[in-house]
């Protein structure tokens, strides 16, 4: 007994110095959790967040992510690929985050808060991962306090962990491989080397794209740099013969899956814009180029005269070379989109971190503050800044600049801590008062149908174009944008066809006017450039629902028209929502 309290006690004493230790980061991460948990169900599941909420129940009733619900077709969104797999099994993506998210509300029920609940926790991790990873890399706790600094106020970074989305699993299963590579690497063991291979299979299971780049630097790392210590010929046979098995793990997946669908098509044009874009994105929300280069250039001149020795540091090759192999591969992708990028966010945030520690040797700590405040809480040395010389008329230029500056921090602060209200959140909040169990409700495919499904269980959601079929469920929710693309990618000669079907909804339901504004999307977090901080309150039209009239109401209504009206060519010429008109010539 005496022994056991006496390690008890020591213990304790350990955990106090750990915790006295690491005490700025402790209170970051507590920041971290209050950003990334309060208020989770604060919006409704947008559409992306919809489709992983629809397959999490669908594994719940089927066992495996289903594309067919019922009757109900998750986000049929890719046109070119008719079908699902067999069963309907769901071939876009791997399935880890489908299974945690059905988990999830196996245990909570299928709310909101239970969507997006395991996606904020696997952000959460990742932050605790990143300040780890930093330790091991950097060797500094300095550097690692800075880099989970840099990462807590990054606003893309907690806008895309409460997403119902792979964003945050795809980011905590980088860091963890990448964290189990580099143990690896130190001195091998039978349990890292496991731990490494478990973790890369989890990787592939929650995104197949970003395996491919990760396992290709993984092979440069092991063949090319050659950064691991010698290991003797059983050590390089138990990693060869679980290498096999974790890969024999995978790769059937790659002719199960339909990867290719993300494939960006092979001209120089198209990979030029892929290549702009990755670097403006950087730019723009991650890690100013400009400013950071600026930065760069003075502390080497301030080690020059300092006469200090300029070595290449140990983490360079392991961050750098990851962070440009997987740059590489972006350009081949044909989706343009910051989620995208999300798994490196961390390792620029090293950098920018490992920059403001050597800045602070050389400079005051008041102006390190300065550029730490600018730099990653504002869009001054990445957006908005150059407004300044877009032009010769500085009046212009300032006007332009106060209208595109932001500081995003205070607005996801306020966005966190207050009602959000949307198309989707009102359309949705008057269908559950109002529509019947079994009733049909039509949704135009892209304008966040799963997400009406998911709030709306008892009635069906029909996903599809919307003028593909003239069909008259019990409710219509058109959706400004969506129908409009339609029509604007229509043949001139099928305009009077939809015109008609426009007119005739028109005739057959009484429309209802939501007091809310149809914008896009409900909410994107993808883009702060579209990202809506608090409920839109002006805009051109309201989100307005559609319901069918009975045969009683319609025949009435039918007897006060003329007989143009009746027709279909004189009724009210404003068609189903004010901005759809197209006049026909």
């Amino acid at each position: 007994m005496i022994v056991d309290s006496r390690f008890r006690r020591g213990d304790k004493r350990m955990l106090s110095v750990i915790l006295y230790e690491h005490r700025f980061a402790i209170a970051l991460l507590a920041f971290a959790a209050f950003l990334v948990f309060n208020y989770l169900d604060n919006q409704v599941i947008w559409q992306d967040e919809a489709e992983t909420a629809m397959l999490a129940k669908s594994v719940l009733q089927y066992g495996y992510p289903n594309g067919y619900y019922g009757d109900y077709v998750i986000s049929p969104v890719n046109l070119s690929y008719k079908d699902y797999g067999p069963g309907g099994a769901w071939l876009y993506a791997t399935w880890i985050p489908y299974y945690l998210t059905a988990f999830s509300f196996y245990l909570f029920g299928a709310t909101t808060w239970a969507a997006r609940f395991p996606h904020a926790l696997a952000g959460f991790v990742s932050f605790i991962l990143t300040y780890v990873l930093a330790l091991r890399l950097f060797r500094n706790k300095n550097v690692a306090v800075l880099t989970l600094a840099v990462m807590v106020v990054s606003v893309p970074t907690l806008l895309l962990f409460r997403q119902c989305r792979y964003y945050s699993f795809q980011t905590m299963f980088v860091l963890l491989t990448y964290l189990a590579h580099f143990q690896l690497l130190n001195g091998f063991s039978k349990r890292k080397a496991a731990a490494f291979l478990l973790s890369l299979l989890a990787l592939f299971h929650t995104t197949q794209g970003m395996f491919i780049p990760f396992f290709a630097w993984v092979v440069f790392d092991f063949f090319i740099f050659k950064r691991h210590l010698p290991w003797r010929a059983a050590d390089k046979k138990f990693l060869l013969v679980g290498s096999l098995i974790t890969l024999s793990l995978i790769v059937p997946w790659y002719f199960f899956l339909i990867t290719y669908q993300n494939a960006a098509r092979l001209n120089v044009l198209e990979l030029w814009r892929n290549f702009e874009f990755s670097v403006r994105m950087v730019n723009k929300f991650i890690f100013p180029l400009g400013v950071n280069s600026v930065l760069l250039g003075w502390i080497y001149l301030k080690q020059r005269q300092h006469g200090e020795k300029i070595v290449l540091e140990r983490w360079v090759v392991p961050v750098i070379s990851f962070i440009f192999i997987n740059s590489i591969f972006f350009v081949f992708l044909r989706h343009r989109m910051l989620r995208y990028f999300i798994h490196l966010f961390p390792f620029y945030f090293m950098i920018q971190a490992w920059i403001f520690w050597h800045l602070a040797r050389y400079a005051r700590v008041w102006f390190v503050a300065a550029i730490f405040s600018i730099v990653c809480l504002t869009n001054l040395f990445s957006s908005s800044g150059a407004k300044l010389f877009s032009s010769l008329n500085l009046k212009e230029n300032v006007l332009e600049f106060k209208e595109s500056f932001r500081a995003y921090l205070p607005l996801f602060l306020y966005e966190i801590t207050h009602r959000y209200g949307g198309p989707v959140s009102s359309a949705v909040e008057y269908l559950k008062q109002h529509a019947k169990p079994g009733e049909t409700i039509k949704v135009p495919m892209g304008g966040d149908a799963d997400s009406f499904q998911f709030y709306l269980p008892e009635q069906f959601v029909i996903n599809e174009l919307f003028f593909a079929k003239n069909d008259f469920p019990d409710w219509i929710v058109p959706r400004d944008y969506w129908v409009r693309q339609e029509l604007r990618l229509s043949k001139p000669e099928d305009l009077a066809q939809k015109e008609d079907y426009l007119n005739e909804i028109g005739r057959r339901y009484e429309r209802i006017t939501l007091p809310t504004f149809d914008i896009v999307w409900e909410n994107r977090p993808d883009d702060l450039g579209y990202h809506k901080f608090r409920t839109v309150t002006e805009g051109l039209y309201p989100t307005m629902i559609y319901k069918k009239l009975s045969n009683e109401d319609y025949a009435r209504k039918m007897k006060d028209f003329q007989q143009e009206q009746v027709q279909g060519r004189g009724f009210d010429r404003k068609p189903l929502i004010p901005v759809l008109y197209l006049p026909l010539k």
